[in-house]
């Protein structure tokens, strides 16, 4: 929840922005020694074709390089905090000094399209109803295989509208092989926002005490949103598929690993919290079910099943792989399965 001393004594607060007389979007960018890609993210907030009506938040995170340098620029207001508390308390430190009656939130990471604070104030301004807009995430690069098989497979998209029917295995094992091939609908009602482009109305976030300090990172995107949810009903939240921000992927396969983790704890943590299962991938849950029926027959049985899983259920790379003529699909079940 959002703290009291927060809310009323905000943390170090550089104003090095130009004052803006009625912003219509507070953007709240966390960093932690983001100094590879901050530069890149705040260019692209320069180029927004409404940055008159936005006023761009920079809360440094505590970080140890050159972050809290590169945020102080012109146009851009930067929040400074002493230690590293977590993506979650950082944005609530956002949260706290924004001023417009909406803000979105995007990562030092991203790269966000020309149009995208123009296309999530028109999301919200198309029905009063909507407290919440999430976007759309691309892979900025394309010049490694673990970053070409993030943007065929990318992890931070938001959660469909068909997880409120239930935590159960069978909708989930449905939603799973619907998500493979269904052309969503250009806006639509979301069960849950991906932190990487989303925006609130201001209010509604306070209303219910901002993001849970205690998440550092992993699944502080989904607590907010179940909260809203649960209060003012599924509709309340909206996918525009025109909010688009592109992410720089980190190239290394461990981070890809590492945040696939993390995700995972988070998500565990929200059945937790508010009841249902653990979620559990049905590929990796069918291997091992497989692996162990085959056991009895020997080692090599055993293992060959295990793989075979993945590589029947995940044979749109296949045909990739044979419609691409590439070998380098072939790798990606392989990938998969090790988020999974």
């Amino acid at each position: 929840m959002l703290p009291d001393e927060l809310t009323l004594d905000p943390p170090t607060d550089t104003a090095t922005a130009t004052p803006i007389a009625a912003p219509a979007l507070s953007v709240v960018v966390c960093s932690y020694n983001g100094e590879r890609t901050l530069g890149a993210c705040l260019d692209a907030l320069d180029r927004q074709n409404r940055r008159e009506s936005i006023e761009v938040i920079v809360v440094d995170d505590g970080s140890r390089d050159l972050t809290r340098a590169i945020a102080t620029r012109t146009g851009v207001r930067l929040v400074a905090l002493d230690t590293n508390g977590g993506l979650s308390a950082a944005r609530n430190a956002g949260l706290a000094v924004a001023t417009a009656p909406l803000v979105a939130f995007t990562d030092d990471d991203c790269v966000p399209a020309d149009d995208w604070a123009a296309n999530t104030i028109a999301a919200f301004d198309a029905d009063q109803r909507t407290l919440a807009v999430g976007g759309e995430v691309d892979a900025l690069h394309h010049d490694s295989l673990v970053r070409r098989y993030l943007a065929a497979n990318n992890p931070l998209q938001p959660l469909e509208i068909e997880f409120a029917r239930g935590s159960g295995i069978v909708n989930r094992l449905r939603i799973y092989i619907r998500q493979q091939a269904v052309q969503r609908a250009e806006r639509r009602e979301a069960y849950s926002l991906v932190g990487a482009s989303m925006a609130f109305r201001r209010k509604t976030l306070l209303d219910i005490g901002g993001f849970a300090p205690d998440i550092r990172f992993g699944g502080d995107d989904e607590y907010v949103c179940t909260l809203i949810r649960d209060r003012h009903g599924i509709g309340s939240l909206v996918v525009d598929s025109r909010v688009r921000v592109a992410h720089d992927f980190d190239p290394r396969l461990r981070d890809t690993l590492r945040r696939s983790y993390a995700y995972g704890v988070g998500n565990g943590r929200q059945w937790r919290w508010h009841g249902g299962l653990p979620s559990v991938g049905p590929t990796p849950l069918a291997a091992g079910v497989i692996a162990v029926a085959l056991a009895p027959v020997g080692l090599g049985a055993s293992l060959s099943g295990f793989i075979a899983v993945p590589v029947v259920v995940y044979r749109r790379w296949l045909i990739t792989a044979f419609r691409r003529r590439s070998g380098e699909s072939l790798v990606w079940p392989v990938l998969q399965f090790s988020q999974e």
